[in-house]
């Protein structure tokens, strides 16, 4: 079933009647044509439809993006305040040598 049989199944056109044909071609020309009142309804709905989950899609990526690189950046944050607080120590050999000097 198409939107466009959604809308108004009453409404027929051609491409409608081969089970093998692609309907959305005539719907679009019909639609951008203005000469059916139902193939502009459809097209309205189709690319509001559309835009909307485009939108949707963005942000969901957007948000992945931001966790990925804040994640990044608390990691490389622990890592330095780590190596920061960590005591050094100096290798037995250069205290010795140390001593000896």
């Amino acid at each position: 079933m198409t939107l466009h049989e959604f809308l108004a199944p009453e409404v027929k056109h051609a491409a409608f009647e081969d089970p093998d044909a692609d309907p959305a071609p005539e719907i679009t020309q019909k639609g951008l044509a203005k000469s059916c009142p139902v193939c502009v309804e459809t097209l309205d709905l189709w690319t509001s439809i559309y835009g909307a989950e485009a939108g949707n899609l963005a942000l969901k990526v957007l948000a992945t993006i931001v966790v990925v690189i804040a994640a990044s950046v608390i990691a490389a944050d622990c890592r330095c305040a780590a190596s920061a607080r960590a005591p050094t120590r100096v290798p037995a050999r250069v205290r010795a040598s140390r001593r000896s000097s």
